[in-house]
């Protein structure tokens, strides 16, 4: 058993004004120490994570509405100097795995080191990549310029004045590297392995269709059908192979149903919200919508009628979400929680990350679930709830995808990297 102490120093404040405070952390018994930095907000994230298994832990400053008004007033840093000396001085606080990222343990100390993630491939994009798709035989990657300042210079190429490159598809294979560029900004994105067809939204509500060719001395990609189907940005596309099915939902408060090979056939529901996200279940028998908010409105595909409706309890609105293979829910919020519900619509599980949930990710193969989050910090939780390992893949994370063998994720750095985990036991911490 070990034992740590740690003390806040003071703080200081990075170019984007974000606040940080530097920690120097003590490890009992061999007297290694280091300095770490943390913002407000993952102290906050780590409270909520070990009060879900310890009871009657101190409170850090600005977790009430009073707190939170006291830091107008005064400095954090003897709050957060109380905070930290009396959650270290509780005993059991030991054997839960959030301690070992929170204070850095892995970076610093041999015992932690066991668990190993390598980087073997990465490549660099245009701009940060904000949609990735991957199986055994492909990479996908969507970068998008969200910069305003270039909007002037889209804008204008419409009418014949100039140009500007909003979007560029990264396709990474075996047999082929290539890249397809758009002066249109890519708001959805839908890989069907089993099509080979990779569907892209729009903020103009158009749909292209791309058939991906990854056999060798083919050419790389063809365009094959593009549809006006959505009369605002298309905000989720998801496909069934199995009948050529496409759905699409947009910023104009619409789901609709067409098919692959009959773009005239469709049905359609007007939707009473507008959605920011869709995904289909794996039976494609019903379709998840994530309002702006903090609901999940769940759709029948057969009939449009809608199902149920689901009230996540976060602290702040729904950021991502991932359906399994047995249609179990995985919802992550902007403050960093994390809810798992089962296919009845049952709560599960109540997890807990330091910063804005990115991405979800249920890696079957390992039996785990992989979380990126803002911070760019990459964790993987066990089907107990327990995290098991974490590592630090980006200075911040806009995506992850993983395949049978690897991890991949893309960060603001726009880097897109490809991960070998090794020596990783998912089945209890480390």
């Amino acid at each position: 058993m070990y034992s740590l102490k740690a003390s806040i120093q003071g703080h200081y404040e990075n170019t984007e004004s974000i606040v940080y405070y530097t920690m120097t952390v003590r490890h009992l018994p061999s007297e290694k120490s280091w300095v770490c930095n943390r913002k407000l907000e993952e102290f906050h994230a780590l409270y909520k994570s070990l009060s879900m298994k310890i009871p009657n832990l101190p409170y850090p400053p600005g977790m009430s509405m009073m707190g939170y008004i006291n830091l107008y007033l005064w400095s954090p840093i003897p709050g957060l100097e109380i905070f930290i000396t009396r959650l270290l001085d509780i005993e059991e606080i030991y054997s839960c795995e959030e301690l070992i990222g929170f204070f850095d343990l892995s970076l610093h100390l041999d015992e932690f080191k066991s668990l190993k993630s390598e980087c073997i491939y990465q490549f660099e994009t245009r701009f940060p990549t904000h949609f990735l798709k991957c199986d055994q035989a492909v990479i996908l990657a969507a970068a998008t310029d969200k910069n305003t300042i270039h909007r002037m210079e889209q804008y204008l190429q419409k009418i014949g004045y100039a140009g500007s490159q909003m979007s560029l598809i990264y396709c990474i294979s075996a047999n082929n590297v290539w890249n397809y560029s758009t002066a249109d900004l890519i708001t959805s994105y839908e890989w069907s392995p089993e099509l080979t067809i990779l569907a892209l939204g729009f903020d103009d509500g158009i749909v292209q269709f791309i058939r991906i060719k990854t056999e060798l001395d083919h050419k790389e990609y063809e365009l094959f059908q593009k549809r006006h189907i959505h009369g605002a940005g298309v905000k989720g596309i998801a496909m069934d192979y199995t009948d050529s099915k496409v759905f699409t939902c947009g910023d104009d408060s619409r789901l609709v149903i067409s098919l692959l090979n009959n773009p005239e056939t469709f049905s359609e529901v007007v939707l009473p919200f507008v959605p920011i996200q869709m995904r289909l279940s794996k039976q494609k028998d019903k379709v998840y919508l994530i309002s702006g908010y903090k609901d999940i409105y769940i759709y029948d595909t057969d009939t449009l009628q809608l199902v149920k409706t689901l009230t996540i309890d976060f602290a702040s609105y729904i950021s991502t979400i991932t359906i399994t293979s047995t249609d179990i829910i995985i919802v992550g919020g902007r403050s960093g929680d994390i809810s798992i519900y089962s296919s009845r619509n049952e709560l599960l599980q109540k997890l807990c990350v330091n910063s804005e949930v990115i991405g979800i990710c249920d890696w079957e193969t390992r039996k785990v679930v992989v979380v990126g989050n803002k911070n760019g910090i990459v964790s993987f939780w066990n089907r107990n709830g327990e995290v098991v390992y974490m590592f630090q893949a980006h200075d911040s994370i806009t995506a992850i995808e993983v395949n049978k063998d690897r991890l991949f994720t893309a960060g603001l750095d726009r880097k897109v990297k490809t991960w070998k985990i090794e020596s990783l036991d998912f089945t209890s911490p480390s």
